[in-house]
């Protein structure tokens, strides 16, 4: 298994559309019909399969997770990559939540990974934001 990172908004889209998969939602084909923001894109694979991707940012020094996905037919894929981000990243991280499927899928992730999530507000668009328990 492979992780990239990517901080240009079309070199990730490139990559993604290069790799053979397709995500579970619509979440990362929504967001390459938006204006591009600056943020950083963790791109999980194996081989020229894709198995996920997320976007993040720092902001008010916080660690922002906007853009979340795994590709159809995966396991597992969501919980390595929010690993391998907590590995470099053990700061505040703030979570959003498209929707509740997504509130959902955090919730666990983040009990699984022993840092419980709170909410603390809404994103921009009207949807939950949860902030990660900070590591010990």
């Amino acid at each position: 298994m492979r992780f990239e990172i990517i901080s240009d908004w079309n070199k990730a889209r490139a990559r993604i559309s290069a790799l053979r998969g397709k995500f579970k939602s619509p979440v990362f084909r929504n967001a390459f019909k938006l204006k591009p923001y600056k943020c950083d894109f963790l791109i999980l694979s194996d081989g020229d399969r894709l198995l996920g991707a997320m976007t993040y940012w720092m902001e008010d020094r916080h660690w922002h997770i906007g853009d979340f996905d795994t590709a159809a037919g995966t396991h597992g894929a969501g919980n390595l990559l929010f690993e391998r981000f907590l590995r470099d990243h053990r700061e505040k991280i703030v979570l959003w939540c498209w929707d509740d499927n997504a509130e959902s899928f955090w919730r666990y992730i983040s009990k699984k990974n022993l840092r419980p999530a709170r909410k603390i507000g809404l994103t921009p668009f009207g949807t939950t934001k949860l902030q990660l328990k900070e590591a010990a």
